[in-house]
């Protein structure tokens, strides 16, 4: 006896209302900010200022700032 199997109908992903474009910035080890250990609060600020400049150039709306990378706090 033959069985006949149908093939499913394609999917469509689903429409989108909005968008999220986010961009992770890593703080530990200095892998992304900030750009090595020892800068002073100032330098720091003016780095992180400049990675948002970049992250807005690149349509983000988002960032997600690694705040905890070693058991302490920024």
């Amino acid at each position: 006896m033959l069985t006949t199997v149908s093939a499913a109908p394609a999917l469509e992903p689903p429409t989108l209302d909005r968008e999220l474009r986010a961009a992770w910035i890593a703080t530990v080890a200095n892998i992304d900010w900030p750009s090595k250990p020892g800068l002073s609060p100032s330098d720091q600020r003016a780095e992180l200022a400049e990675l948002f400049d970049q992250c807005a150039d690149l349509g983000m709306h988002a960032v997600v700032l690694q705040v905890r990378p070693a058991c302490d706090a920024l």
